[in-house]
Order: C-alpha cells, then sequence, then structure tokens
C-alpha cells in the first residue's frame, strides 16, 4: 500500500496579525519639536530603560489632534484590511511616548485590558530611509502550540525560523512607519544606539455597550 504524500497545506489557525503600515508624512515636523521639547517624564521601573511621559492622555492635548487623527485612521485600516469588519469600531483610551537614551531600551510587558496597541517612531540621528532600532516580539518555543506545556523547546533546533517555531521576532521600522497589533501581545525594544529615540503610542479599546447577563458579557456594536 502507498503510503506517498501527495500534497501538504498549512492552515495557521490562532492567527495574531501585526500590521506595519507605512504613511507618506505620519509625524510632521510640528509633531516632533513638540516631543523634543517635552519635559514632564518619569523614570521606567527597570535599569536601563526609557524615559515615559507622565500623562496617558497625551493625543488629547490641542498641538496633537491631526496627529491623534492619523493613528484612528492606521488603526480604521487595520480593522478593514487585516480584521475584514468595517462595522467594529475602536476608540482610544490612552496615548503617551516613550524617549530611549543611549543604550536604553524597553522591557518586556504588554498592555493591560487594551484591544489594539499602534506605535510609530522617530530619531533624529536616523537617515530616513535607515531603520530605526526597532519592537521585539518574544515567545517561548512552540508556546502557541503547546500552551498547556511547561517544555523549554528553546534548545531543540529548526532547520527554517517561522511563525510557529520563533522565539524572538524583530520589526525595525522606518521614520512614517506605524506597527499596530493587540495589545496582549508581549513586546519589548532593542537597545537603542543613539542619543534620542522616540515611541509615541496610541491605545484603543472596541466602542460598544456592555452589559452583563448570567456572568456572560456582551457588547452590543455601533
Amino acid at each position: 500500500m502507498s503510503t506517498n504524500c501527495l500534497d501538504a497545506e498549512v492552515i495557521p489557525l490562532n492567527s495574531c496579525p501585526v500590521l506595519k503600515l507605512t504613511f507618506d508624512n505620519f509625524l510632521t515636523e510640528a509633531d516632533k519639536q513638540y516631543f523634543r521639547n517635552y519635559k514632564d517624564f518619569r523614570p521606567d521601573r527597570m535599569n536601563n530603560g526609557p524615559l515615559i511621559s507622565r500623562t496617558y492622555s497625551l493625543l488629547n492635548c490641542d498641538e496633537l489632534q491631526e496627529l491623534k487623527d492619523r493613528f484612528d485612521k492606521a488603526i480604521e485600516i487595520y480593522t478593514q484590511e487585516v480584521l475584514r469588519s468595517p462595522s467594529l469600531q475602536f476608540r482610544l483610551v490612552g496615548s503617551w511616548f516613550t524617549k530611549n537614551t543611549l543604550n536604553t531600551s524597553h522591557r518586556p510587558h504588554y498592555h493591560v485590558n487594551i484591544m489594539l496597541s499602534a506605535l510609530t517612531y522617530f530619531d533624529d540621528e536616523v537617515e530616513p530611509n535607515d531603520f530605526i532600532q526597532g519592537i521585539i516580539f518574544p515567545q517561548s518555543k512552540f508556546s502557541n502550540i503547546f500552551p498547556d506545556l511547561k517544555i523549554n523547546f528553546s534548545n531543540i533546533p529548526s532547520d527554517e525560523y517561522n511563525i510557529f517555531n520563533y522565539e524572538k521576532y524583530t520589526i525595525k521600522p522606518k521614520h512614517n512607519d506605524v506597527i499596530i497589533f493587540p495589545g496582549h501581545m508581549i513586546h519589548s525594544s532593542e537597545s537603542n544606539t543613539t542619543s534620542n529615540r522616540f515611541c509615541i503610542v496610541a491605545n484603543y479599546y472596541i466602542k460598544g455597550k456592555v452589559s452583563v447577563k448570567n456572568n456572560i458579557v456582551t457588547m452590543e456594536i455601533p
């Protein structure tokens, strides 16, 4: 009896899409100057961490309303082109920015009770066509495939890295790139090699009316 495999198809279920968008002028020179002049920071709790703006409603100020609109547009693209669900609407619930000085990085973390996070970067020492130190998405190898097993597979070699077996995926943005991902995803940043790298963050939650019945939470989408 023949046991030859005639065909194979990988179906990547339980996907978690990360979207990188490139705009022609996402951050204006006025936007950048606002962040360069900003002084009200707090230090990160970890050593060699970034400076973090004390406000978590950064994009609510009058000077950045057009930038807020551009973030909203990026989230709309994610909803329509990635999720393919244009009836979903998201609202901004938090925004801040970080400033990485030389040799600092952002520790692995995730955004609690946030559905979508959007990030954009700029660095005055990086040329327009060059990459800025990027965002890292770490995971334990095979953790999405065997989530209930506390086994360390890091010593198991792989012939080629893909979305199933990676342990660290790095996205290196350029100026005017926006990266959007679900807020529960653990992420960090590469160590900064320049004097100042700025990262602006906008967090979103779904619009709708929440109700609870028989211990089940439902939401009416407008």
